[in-house]
């Protein structure tokens, strides 16, 4: 598999196969779009390691430095994300079902 063909199966074959492809999967007018910008020079398409290499995150119209996930341009860290808090009452459990081991999101009692 080349990496064009890797990244095309995880964005738009991804998005079709949830059947999601009409709300996400590619960039069009009417998407939702959360987007990733390359660091200068990296290409994906030609090397698929090159995907780790983020600069920036646009996530729900903002834009975030992907190395800490501070705001783009705040000189102000942001705030803790849900899980690094004791008081989000919501933690990932591992569960038994059927034999088959998965993660659920569970609330805490």
């Amino acid at each position: 598999m080349t990496p064009l063909e890797a990244l095309t199966c995880g964005t738009l074959h991804g998005a079709k196969y949830l059947g999601l492809d009409g709300d996400l999967g590619s960039v069009e007018a009417g998407k939702l779009a959360d987007l990733i910008i390359y660091q200068k020079g990296a290409d994906p398409t030609r090397n698929i390691r090159d995907s780790e290499k983020i600069d920036n995150v646009i996530a729900n119209g903002e834009i975030f430095e992907a190395n800490r996930m501070n705001r783009f341009g705040s000189r102000e860290p942001r705030t803790p994300f849900y899980w690094h808090g004791s008081e989000s009452g919501m933690t990932f459990m591992p569960t038994l079902e059927h034999g088959v081991g998965c993660s659920c999101l569970r609330s805490r009692q």
